[in-house]
């Protein structure tokens, strides 16, 4: 039997989520606690699996309430609930390590799918959070890749466009009028800077560029 415990401050939305709980999970145990000190206090008793957490909750003390469960409950599944925008907390008690963000404001299926997700050692966020998060991770690959091709010099740009046209080290320094050993250090600084170990590699990453363009 799986025991979970439901730390919320109102009566009616406990006593919602404890049905919802029986209903996804049948043989489930629930315990409840209307504060954070008195949900601390069933955590250090008792050997819980799932913590439904409020994170506007009495006497709590925001993502810091996180490790203060695992601190006694390492496998526990937490689960953020509240009414508060998820748009703006949820990514950050993710990082906290919380198991999932649920908003009060979701239709029934997504508490289903939450507890679901938590029964199958997953994370959950809403569909919406989930596009955003991906976006987010989009966004910082293309500030990324931007960064890295605007730190070479105008010359490390230059052997870059002669790399990638099939040159060698050799036909590049009689071309630029360099020796060989400098277009070969120009070359280990570009493969450097824009995280590549050959020139296929550094096509493939300016070709994806182009694509992002």
């Amino acid at each position: 039997m799986k025991n979970a415990l439901i730390i919320e401050d109102h009566t009616v939305v406990r006593m919602g989520m404890k049905l919802l709980l029986q209903e996804v999970i049948p043989d489930i145990a629930v315990m409840e606690a209307d504060s954070f000190p008195d949900g601390m206090c069933l955590v250090k008793q008792h050997q819980i699996d799932i913590v439904i957490l409020d994170i506007s909750i009495s006497g709590g003390a925001h993502t810091q309430m996180i490790p203060l469960i695992r601190n006694f409950l390492p496998s526990c599944k937490v689960l953020i609930f509240s009414a508060l925008d998820e748009e703006k907390y949820a990514l950050r008690y993710l990082q906290a390590g919380a198991n999932g963000y649920l908003s009060k404001k979701a239709p029934h299926e997504d508490y289903v799918e939450a507890l679901n997700a938590l029964i199958r050692n997953e994370r959950y966020v809403s569909h919406a959070i989930h596009q955003s998060i991906l976006m987010g991770i989009s966004s910082n690959k293309r500030k990324s890749a931007a960064a890295s091709w605007k730190s070479l010099s105008g010359r490390e740009t230059e052997i870059t466009k002669l790399l990638i046209q099939g040159m060698w080290t050799k036909q590049i320094a009689n071309t630029l009028t360099l020796k060989e050993s400098t277009v070969s250090t120009f070359k280990r600084k570009i493969f450097e800077k824009v995280g590549v170990s050959n020139v296929m590699e550094l096509a493939r990453k300016i070709s994806e560029r182009e694509a992002m363009i």
